[in-house]
């Protein structure tokens, strides 16, 4: 499918399953079912979730700009979203198994979730405040990380850009961790 108009938008109320190709254009995609899958890869440029609307991400989706309404994203697992946008709007799960979510434009603010691998790449600073990261945080291209505050990485820091790490407080938690006898 190819969405050659730039004003051509699609209303989506089923699960959205891609195969093939699909060519967005400048268009957008808006969900408005109640509960939608996405399988397959698909490349977006406008992502919308009406609010009480949930889609799920079984595959691998790119995206520049994800969501203006109160809808929610869910990463199922084994699933990526390469998000290029300034930042997301509707609620984000991003706790399933093996899931990556990527931020992969120029100075992007990171939602505050817990996210089981998180990576930052592309170019610029990727602010945020308090994050978990479950897995591996990996920072590539020349991002630049900077948390307002702890950030806790229960899994593996991975750096391999010419971007800079962390500066704020690091909250490392083994993932056999004790607490000391008293």
């Amino acid at each position: 499918m190819d969405v050659t108009a730039s004003s051509y938008n699609l209303n989506v109320a089923v699960d959205w399953s891609n195969s093939g190709t699909f060519t967005a254009n400048s268009g957008t995609v808006t969900f408005n079912g109640t509960t939608q899958a996405v399988s397959g890869t698909t490349t977006f440029n406008n992502i919308t979730i009406n609010s009480g609307a949930t889609v799920t991400n079984n595959g691998t989706v790119t995206a520049a700009s994800l969501g203006s309404e109160a809808g929610a994203w869910t990463q199922g697992a084994n699933s990526t979203l390469n998000y290029s946008g300034a930042s997301i709007t509707p609620t984000l799960t991003a706790t399933a198994d093996n899931n990556t979510v990527n931020y992969s434009g120029a100075a992007q603010t990171v939602k505050v979730v817990t996210y089981h691998d998180l990576t930052l790449s592309g170019s610029g600073i990727k602010t945020f405040s308090v994050t978990t990261v479950e897995g591996t945080l990996t920072l590539s291209g020349s991002a630049t990380c900077a948390p307002g505050a702890s950030l806790a990485i229960t899994g593996d820091l991975v750096i391999n850009s010419s971007g800079a790490a962390p500066t704020s407080t690091w909250v490392p938690i083994p993932s056999a961790w004790e607490a000391p006898p008293p």
